[in-house]
């Protein structure tokens, strides 16, 4: 795991302790409960704050980000891709930091993806147009 090999804290908030199954045997992992959201932001500091919930999808939000988890100095990078302009988005642009949008993610991703499977070569010409009988 990327993670180790820097030596990286990383701290893993969710609604219910039910997902943390997957985090076992990690070092360097703090887990918390979104209801603790408030005290974790005041009892830790964070270089980037991924946003993987499906907080803010459709315009919906779930739950509201504390102001003091935004900081100039932090990256944050956010899934949801629609609206664009997500609260946890605002949050970051309101402070100056650097953020990643859902779309520039999404974007990325296909991208990778298209020179991963263009290298197997799948998409030669005579793979995506059909000769003409």
């Amino acid at each position: 795991m990327l993670f180790r090999s820097y030596n990286c804290t990383i701290t893993v908030v969710s609604r219910s302790d039910k997902n943390f199954g997957s985090f076992k045997g990690l070092k360097n992992l703090s887990l918390g409960l979104l209801e603790n959201l408030n005290s974790i932001v005041k009892e830790q500091s964070f270089d980037i704050v991924i946003q993987a919930s499906p907080n803010g999808m459709g315009g919906k939000s779930l739950f509201s980000w504390p102001q003091s988890l935004f900081k100039k100095d932090c990256l944050y990078i956010e899934s949801v891709s629609s609206p664009r302009w997500t609260e946890f988005l605002k949050g970051a642009l309101k402070s100056g930091a650097s953020y990643i949008t859902g779309k520039q993610i999404f974007y990325t991703q296909a991208y990778a993806q298209f020179l991963w499977w263009e290298s197997l070569g799948h998409f030669k010409k005579s793979n995506l147009v059909p000769e003409a009988v």
